[in-house]
């Protein structure tokens, strides 16, 4: 399997497990979700996050690069929204490496669901970008 194809199988199975199609996030559509939040602990992404703990989201896993960061960031989080410590959860894919990919994909396939997936919040514009392949 290829660096393209791990990506359209993690697709494949948001797309499959998803309960719907959420084109607008209120209040009455977070509570008992599980959401996914890449580079989750800065900016935008972080404050999705934070956002989405305040409507009493199940769990949300805030996939970083550093594990440090996002620690800090998951403690921030608590802190201001009172959540529990359950709710909040920090993954560290690596997504320049096939293997870690795949890894971080055969991970997300073992949740017991996957309702919103939020990647990353900026235009990089066009950026060449070579990964190591299988």
């Amino acid at each position: 399997m290829g660096f393209v194809e791990g990506f359209a199988r993690a697709a494949r199975f948001y797309r499959q497990n998803r309960l719907s199609t959420l084109t607008t996030l209120r209040a009455p559509c977070v509570p008992h979700n599980l959401f996914i939040v890449t580079d989750s602990n800065v900016a935008l992404e972080k404050e999705a996050a934070r956002h989405f703990t305040r409507l009493g989201a199940s769990k949300i896993i805030l996939a970083v690069r550093n594990s440090k960061a996002g620690e800090e960031a998951k403690k921030d989080i608590e802190s201001s929204t009172k959540c529990g410590t359950d709710v909040l959860e920090v993954w560290t894919p690596g997504l320049l490496s096939y293997e870690s990919c795949k890894s971080f994909a055969d991970r997300a396939s073992k949740l017991p669901r996957l309702n919103v997936l939020l990647g990353e919040c900026r235009y990089y514009g066009i950026e060449v970008v070579t990964c190591r392949g299988p």
